[in-house]
């Protein structure tokens, strides 16, 4: 149940790219308090909470989809070359199960996000074009090193094709910030 939950979240919030590099430098790496809070899509089936770690930069990002599934990402944002990055990375528990350990590889994902007030909007990617890849269909690693994981989605940012439509999401604790 929990490798479902985390499929549909990478599907909904980071797109159809995983890499076994971060995408982002830990130099990169910005705090964005402006994070923070609770955010729905649409109708508010699919909730997305999203806490600051002490140390600022980090964040614990908790997502619930309207069928119950929950998924659970460790999130850091930073700027490169002048587009905003959400790198996020599955949370997983420790397990004493081989069979699980094996399979939960742990990749990373990401959005760029386009607007973080007063809605937080993500653009997810389709594909990084001929980024270097290992595996295939739902296998497929990008195994690019973060310099050219960087480079690619810079190069790629203005081609429509690389990218799944903007996903928006909006405030579902505006009261309690006021």
């Amino acid at each position: 149940m929990r490798i479902i939950a985390w499929l549909m979240c990478l599907l909904l919030v980071g797109g159809c790219v995983r890499t076994i590099n971060p995408v982002l430098l830990d130099e990169q790496v910005g705090e964005y308090p402006q994070l923070a809070g609770k955010w729905v899509i649409g109708e508010g089936d699919d909730k997305l909470h999203v806490e600051i770690k002490p140390d600022g930069k980090q964040f614990s990002v908790r997502f619930a989809d309207g069928n119950g599934s929950v998924a659970e990402y460790s999130m850091r944002v930073g700027k490169v070359r002048g587009l905003t990055i959400a790198e996020l990375r599955p949370y997983v528990r420790e397990s004493k199960s081989a069979m699980q350990a094996s399979v939960l590889v742990c990749p990373y994902t990401f959005v760029v996000i386009t607007q973080m007030e007063p809605t937080l909007k993500v653009k997810a990617p389709k594909d990084l074009g001929d980024a270097q890849k290992a595996g295939a269909g739902e296998n497929e690693l990008v195994i690019a090193s973060t310099a050219q994981l960087q480079e690619k989605i810079a190069e790629l940012w203005n081609s429509e094709d690389a990218w799944l439509g903007e996903t928006e999401f909006v405030r579902a604790d505006e009261g309690e910030r006021k």
